[in-house]
């Protein structure tokens, strides 16, 4: 029997006085997901008898934070004028809960199966990985190009989920591939210290029957050229860089009922295990609460030798066969 208990929760503003006032949410802000939203990251830490867990010196912190993240410290508004959510910069402060948990026992990747929903995370060991790049080398295609570590992953993870979903050949079927923008953005005049999202979506549209029965590289490949960017033109100084049209990306969220579809977000480059607060670095990180079914995260794995964890929601009926077709293409050379 296991239980959490609430110490105390508290709402820790920032150290100094921040600037006020409303900063609008950008269309990448609002696109797709909720101003209400935001991904649930766990960090777990072993026990520290040396350095034991103090909360007063992680709000103190935490309250030194906010000062340069002020708006992380505001409330969202909607601004019946413009038809805008906001950020009010009030510094109210952001919400820190202490909890003390007895005999908690952690289970990671299950939830109850009555649920029409599951959440599994599968282990992409680095020698699997090698394994799906010399596949991909093998099968000899002329290209100028070659591919990243990231394509071939994405292309694996979307030809099991495919097969796991049973999907018709002819079905049309469309990849979500989170892209960071922030290094695009640098030329094109990003304010210095901007901490709004700046996470684009390319797209990949294909037949379910191509990506489940062509060779991998095939996909990679698909994936690869999903990237190539739109262009949009600097109005400052005329030029044209190569960027993902917005309005475009928008609109075509009119089209998802027409197609089944998967998105992917690669965490792969994130110290996600530096997280230090003063007793060491997490021993285990998870994504938790995905909330739409067909979207998944690859993260890096704690032991930092090049292997990634695979956490997706997925119905229910699909988990099982997704990890068998996930595992068994590792093994089989296609």
């Amino acid at each position: 029997m296991s239980s959490i208990k609430v110490k105390k929760s508290t709402m820790v503003c920032p150290a100094k006085v921040t600037p006020k006032g409303s900063l609008w949410l950008s269309k990448i802000d609002m696109i797709i997901r909720t101003p209400y939203s935001h991904t649930n990251v766990l960090l777990f830490y072993p026990p520290n008898n040396n350095k034991p867990f103090d909360p007063n010196i992680f709000k103190e912190a935490l309250s030194k934070a906010l000062v340069p993240f002020y708006p992380m410290a505001g409330r969202l508004k909607f601004n019946h004028e413009n038809g805008r959510y906001e950020i009010d910069c009030n510094a109210k402060g952001a919400l820190f809960i202490d909890c003390n948990a007895t005999r908690l026992k952690l289970s990671f990747g299950t939830s109850s199966m009555s649920h029409p929903y599951q959440q599994p995370s599968v282990p992409f060991i680095s020698q699997q990985v090698n394994t799906l790049k010399l596949q991909v080398k093998s099968q000899q295609e002329v290209t100028n190009y070659k591919l990243s570590t990231f394509e071939v992953q994405a292309g694996h993870v979307w030809r099991s989920v495919c097969m796991a979903r049973g999907l018709a050949n002819d079905q049309d079927v469309k990849l979500y591939i989170v892209v960071n923008g922030r290094s695009r953005m640098k030329e094109m005049g990003l304010p210095k210290g901007y901490c709004g999202n700046i996470h684009l979506y390319a797209t990949c549209l294909e037949k379910a029957g191509d990506i489940k029965c062509k060779p991998l590289r095939y996909t990679a490949c698909k994936i690869h050229e999903g990237h190539k960017p739109l262009r949009v033109k600097n109005e400052r100084n005329g030029t044209t860089k190569k960027f993902d049209d917005i309005e475009y990306i928008k609109s075509a969220i009119d089209y998802l009922n027409h197609v089944l579809i998967f998105a992917i977000n690669s965490w792969a480059s994130l110290p996600l295990y530096e997280g230090d607060f003063g007793w060491g670095g997490p021993t285990f990180t998870r994504i938790n609460a995905i909330k739409y079914e067909g979207k998944s995260y690859i993260t890096p794995s704690s032991n930092r030798d090049g292997s990634f964890s695979v956490t997706l929601k997925l119905f229910s009926t699909h988990k099982e066969a997704f990890k068998e077709y996930f595992y068994n293409i590792i093994s089989s050379k296609y």
